[in-house]
């Protein structure tokens, strides 16, 4: 939601609800790919992704059990940390 405020300030700001509302509906799937990217590079920055992988892989079992250590390291879901791994091209 901060990657929200932070991107798309001007929808927030000086607008009626029902307003906001209109603008959001008609470009819903831009605004949230640039919330979602800008949040996933806050919270999961590549670097430190790409560090943690390489130092927990040889350690770990299997994907499953990479992913789960990496989620807990950067506090994100298994699902959130799963779907970054892949968007890196790391698993």
């Amino acid at each position: 939601e901060l990657a929200h405020w932070l991107i798309h300030k001007k929808l927030y700001e000086n607008t009626c609800y029902s307003t906001f509302l209109d603008e959001i509906d008609n470009n819903e799937n831009a605004i949230e790919w640039q919330a979602n990217y800008l949040a996933t590079s806050i919270l999961m920055p590549a670097g430190k992704i790409k560090s943690s992988f390489h130092a927990l892989r040889p350690v770990c079992n299997d994907y499953s059990d990479l992913i789960s250590k990496m989620a807990k390291i950067f506090e994100v879901s298994k699902q959130a940390m799963e779907l970054r791994l892949k968007s890196m091209s790391l698993i």
